[in-house]
């Protein structure tokens, strides 16, 4: 076999890269599991009489500012709980209404999340 080029090529392929995660986003992923196990009964509780949970009701309820040190750190681990698969997204049950969360649904997905 000939080659056609004078140069070899000083990059690798990358076949079946690896997807590694941080030592931080685990303990981050554990922090936020274990911010919602211990307050789901509360949430579950204050709860009782609706049928819709509003995202400000979800992050205080589940006080998940307390997983990080910035201040709208309980928006964004929402907003990862949601990406991630774990809460279904807020839908709206009107036109130009409130984004809600079902909360049957919520506290289901989130009971299963935390193994409780």
């Amino acid at each position: 076999m000939v080659r056609t080029v004078d140069y070899i090529p000083t990059y690798r392929r990358r076949s079946k890269a690896k997807s590694t995660q941080t030592r931080s986003k685990k303990v981050y992923a554990k922090d936020i599991k274990a911010a919602v196990r211990r307050n789901l009964a509360r949430l579950e509780h204050d709860t009782m009489s609706t049928s819709t949970l509003s995202r400000d009701q979800l992050i205080n309820l589940l006080e998940l500012d307390s997983v990080a040190a910035y201040r709208t750190a309980g928006d964004h681990v929402l907003q990862k709980l949601i990406h991630d698969g774990v809460i279904l997204p807020p839908k709206r049950r009107f036109e130009g209404g409130p984004k809600v969360f079902d909360r049957d649904d919520t506290l289901l997905a989130l009971h299963l999340y935390v193994g409780a």
